[in-house]
């Protein structure tokens, strides 16, 4: 089975929490990535997902996350 990374974009709004929480229990998701401005909610971080402050204005700075 091939391990996938998943990047989610608005992680912290109603729609992109909920991804986020669905994602984490996918068994051939090795990663989680989620794209936020702020940071994650507590309820979110203890779901192991890796949180990667970004300016959206500026995703060149950050080849490596997407």
């Amino acid at each position: 089975m091939t391990m996938r990374i998943a990047l989610v974009a608005g992680a912290t709004g109603l729609v992109g929490r909920e991804c986020l929480r669905r994602l984490a229990k996918e068994t051939d998701v090795e990663e989680v990535r989620a794209l936020v401005r702020r940071p994650l909610p507590a309820d979110i971080r203890v779901l192991g997902v890796r949180e990667c402050r970004i300016d959206f204005d500026h995703l060149d700075e950050h080849p490596d996350w997407v």
